[in-house]
C-alpha cells in the first residue's frame, strides 16, 4: 500500500473517530442543557428518588442563577411529549410548591396546565397532578382559617371537568396517599353519620359499626342533604353514572351508594362485587341503609348470579 493511500485510510478512520465521539457527546444528559438533562433525569421508569433530587437542584441552582428560570423549565417540561417526563416534573413541582408556599408563579404554572386538560388526561398524569393538587391544599389550608372544607380553598372556580375529577379522586386508591385532594368532594368539615365523608371513610377504613365509636345508626340522605354536604349536585352525580371514565362512574357510584341511593348502588356493585361479601364495613353500611337482603335486588352482588 502506497504512503497516499495509508494516510488517507489514516485520516478517514481519525474523521471517524471524531464523529462517534461528537455523537457520543451530544447524547450526554447535560449536553443540551438544562432542559435536555432535566428530560433526561425525569424520564426514567419508575419514581427514582435520586433523580427527583437531581432535578430539584437544577431547578433551585436555575432559579438562584436568574429569577423565574425555574418557573420556565417547568412550563416547557408540562408540555412534553414524553408522559413520564411530565408526570415526574408534576412531582418535583409539587415538592417545590410545598417548600416554597409563597411562590405563587409555581402554582400557576401547574393550574394552567390543569384548567385545560381533560379528565381523562388529569387522571392518566396521576399521581403527579395530584401530587400538585395536594400541595396547592395543604399551603392554603396552613394559611387559611383552621378547619375550613378543601372544597372551599380551591383556588379557581370549579367547572363541570374539575367536578368529574373530584369525584373520581374521592376513591380509596387516592384518599390514602392524597388526603387534602380525596376531601375535596365535602363543603362542610363536620363529621357523623349523616355526613357522606364519613361514610366514605367507614367504607375505606373497613370498620364495622360496632368497633368504630358511631352511635347514631345509618339512614338515606336526600338530594338537600347531599347539596348541603358535596361541592357535586346529586343530579350530576347521576349524570355520572354513565361517564365514559370508570373512575368518575365508581366515584359517584360509591357516593351515591352510602347516601343511600339504590340507582348508585347498582353501579356500586358492579365496581365492588368482590368486596361486597368480605369488606365489613360495606356489608353493614349497605344493609342498614337497603335492608339485610339488599344483594338479591341488586343482580351484580348477588352471589347467586352469574
Amino acid at each position: 500500500m502506497s504512503v497516499v493511500l495509508r494516510r488517507t485510510a489514516s485520516w478517514t478512520a481519525t474523521l471517524v473517530l471524531l464523529c462517534a465521539a461528537g455523537v457520543g457527546v451530544r447524547q450526554l444528559p447535560g449536553a443540551g442543557g438544562r432542559i435536555e438533562e432535566l428530560r433526561w433525569l425525569l424520564g426514567r421508569a419508575g419514581p427514582v428518588t435520586r433523580h427527583f433530587n437531581q432535578a430539584s437542584a437544577i431547578f433551585l441552582d436555575a432559579e438562584a442563577e436568574q429569577w423565574g428560570a425555574g418557573s420556565t423549565l417547568f412550563s416547557t417540561l408540562l408540555t412534553d411529549s414524553d408522559p413520564r417526563v411530565v408526570r415526574n416534573a408534576m412531582m418535583v413541582l409539587g415538592d417545590q410548591m410545598r417548600v416554597s408556599p409563597g411562590e405563587d408563579a409555581l402554582q400557576e404554572i401547574f393550574l394552567d396546565w390543569f384548567c385545560v386538560a381533560s379528565v381523562k388526561h388529569r387522571l392518566a398524569f396521576h399521581p403527579g397532578s395530584s401530587a400538585c393538587c395536594e400541595a396547592i391544599l395543604e399551603n392554603a389550608a396552613r394559611s387559611g382559617p383552621t378547619g375550613t372544607p378543601m372544597a372551599s380553598l380551591w383556588p379557581r372556580r370549579l367547572s363541570a371537568d374539575d367536578r368529574r375529577w373530584i369525584v373520581a379522586m374521592s376513591l380509596p386508591s387516592v384518599t390514602g396517599r392524597f388526603p387534602c385532594v380525596g376531601k375535596l368532594l365535602a363543603t362542610e368539615s363536620a363529621t357523623g353519620p349523616e355526613m357522606v365523608r364519613s361514610r366514605l371513610w367507614f367504607v375505606d377504613a373497613g370498620t364495622p359499626i360496632r368497633n368504630s365509636g358511631i352511635g347514631r345508626r345509618f339512614e338515606r340522605l336526600g338530594n338537600d342533604d347531599l347539596r348541603h354536604q358535596l361541592c357535586v349536585d346529586p343530579d350530576d352525580l347521576l349524570d355520572m353514572l354513565s361517564d365514559p371514565l370508570p373512575e368518575v362512574r365508581h366515584g359517584a357510584a360509591r357516593i351515591l351508594a352510602v347516601a343511600g341511593d339504590e340507582r348508585g348502588l347498582k353501579v356500586f356493585c358492579k365496581w365492588l362485587r368482590p368486596a361486597c361479601v368480605d369488606n365489613a364495613a360495606t356489608e353493614e353500611l349497605l344493609s342498614e341503609l337497603y335492608g339485610p337482603d339488599w344483594r338479591q335486588g341488586v343482580e351484580s352482588c348477588d352471589p347467586a348470579r352469574p
